[in-house]
């Protein structure tokens, strides 16, 4: 009997461990298709200002793009460079698309296909 007790909260206690490891990654997962989402409007709010000078933007909001992008790599989720010699509205726009199709799968907890999507936007660039 004392050895169905012990495995028995050994069993719930491995339960509750894997479960909050899960729960842990699902946030991050969650927190980077946030970004992805507040990148995304701040791009298109750049892309839509006519009062901005072609191929500049603000260096923030580079910033929070690149940013972006090395978090996504850290989570396994590809992230495509700008290749050299690249416009950077058209990097911009490529940025915007990509968090656009990326952020939703990562929001709702689909990571395999937001990593298949991921790696195609990539081979498009490359």
């Amino acid at each position: 009997m004392l050895a169905f007790v012990c495995d028995l909260t050994l069993g719930t206690w491995t339960d509750a461990i894997l479960a909050g490891a899960e729960g842990r990654k699902s946030e991050k997962f969650t927190e980077l298709a946030d970004r992805a989402f507040q990148v995304r409007e701040s791009i298109q709010s750049e892309l839509a200002d006519v009062n901005r000078q072609r191929d500049h933007a603000s260096p923030s909001l580079l910033a929070e793009v690149d940013s972006l992008m090395v978090d996504m790599r850290k989570a396994r989720i590809p992230a495509p460079f700008a290749p050299k010699g690249t416009e950077l509205e058209k990097w911009l726009e490529m940025a915007s698309v990509y968090f656009s199709h990326v952020g939703p799968r990562l929001r709702d907890g689909h990571v395999s296909q937001a990593r298949e999507v991921a790696n195609l936007v990539q081979m498009r660039l490359g």
